[in-house]
C-alpha cells in the first residue's frame, strides 16, 4: 500500500496558505519543529519557538503573517498556523486510516492499563503504549 503524501502546492490549496518555496516538495508526515525531517510539516504558533524553527529540518513550516521567512526554506504562510496545521493532520490521518484498514484497538496491541484513551482512537497491530501515556481524541497510532 502506498503511503499518503501531498505536495506543498496541494497543502497550500487544502489549507488556504500562501506558499513560499518549492511547490513540488512532498510531505509524508507531521512533527514538532525539533524532530521534523525534510518529509515532515511543522508549525510555528508562538514566537518563543522561533529559534527552534531556524534550526528545524522540517520540509515546510506553517507560519503566521508576521513571522520572518528564511531564504532557501519552505513556508506556508497563513493567518492561523495551528488551524492550518490541524487541517493537514486531519487530511493525512484520514488518508492513513483508509490505507491501514484497522479501526479501534487491534488485539495484538499492548496497552498498559494506566493509559488514558480518548474518543475514536485507533491503535494498530503490534503498537505498544506504555504506562502513563495519554492519547487524545481521534488519534491514530499505526502498526508497530
Amino acid at each position: 500500500m502506498e503511503q499518503a503524501s501531498l505536495t506543498l502546492q496541494e497543502i497550500a490549496e487544502l489549507t488556504g496558505a500562501t506558499l513560499f518555496g518549492n511547490p513540488h516538495h512532498v510531505i509524508f508526515n507531521v512533527a514538532d519543529l525539533e524532530s521534523a525531517t525534510e518529509q515532515d510539516a511543522s508549525f510555528l504558533a508562538n514566537t518563543r519557538y522561533e529559534q527552534a524553527m531556524h534550526k528545524s529540518k522540517a520540509g515546510v513550516v506553517f507560519i503566521d503573517l508576521k513571522s520572518p521567512l528564511i531564504e532557501g526554506r519552505n513556508f506556508l504562510q497563513v493567518k492561523d498556523p495551528s488551524l492550518a496545521f490541524q487541517k493537514l493532520v486531519n487530511h493525512l490521518f484520514r488518508e492513513a486510516e483508509l490505507l491501514s484498514g484497522f479501526t479501534g484497538i487491534h488485539p495484538s496491541a499492548v496497552v498498559h492499563p494506566t493509559v488514558k484513551i480518548g474518543k475514536e482512537v485507533s491503535i494498530g497491530p503490534l503498537a505498544v503504549i506504555d504506562q502513563g501515556a495519554e492519547i487524545g481524541d481521534r488519534t491514530q497510532i499505526l502498526a508497530g
